[in-house]
């Protein structure tokens, strides 16, 4: 982020939170997601409400299971996981081309 001459990186949660401000739409509610360290494919699904956005993501990598999570991310951009789910053999790793 810059300020006038100074530029500056966002590293902590907080200073993303504080660089986006209050969450105006779904793709600002999707990066604050995935600062948290949630993905999304192109067929996620999201709906707003009252308090912000529900999202419908995945957690995982290649070194752990991988499951489908059940996301909201507030006004003020916190996230909360509400629920979680099997992935149902979906690899998050692109196969060894070897």
């Amino acid at each position: 982020m810059t300020r006038g001459d100074e530029v500056a990186i966002a590293g902590t949660n907080a200073q993303k939170i504080a660089l986006i401000g209050r969450v105006d739409n779904v793709g600002e509610a999707k990066i604050l997601a995935q600062f948290a360290g949630y993905g999304f494919g192109v067929t996620n699904k999201f709906r707003q409400t009252a308090k912000g956005y529900e999202l419908t993501g995945r957690r995982g990598d290649c070194n752990e299971p991988s499951y489908f999570v059940h996301l909201t991310v507030a006004l003020d951009g916190t996230v909360s996981e509400q629920s979680r789910g099997p992935s149902e053999g979906i690899s998050l790793c692109k196969p060894d081309p070897r």
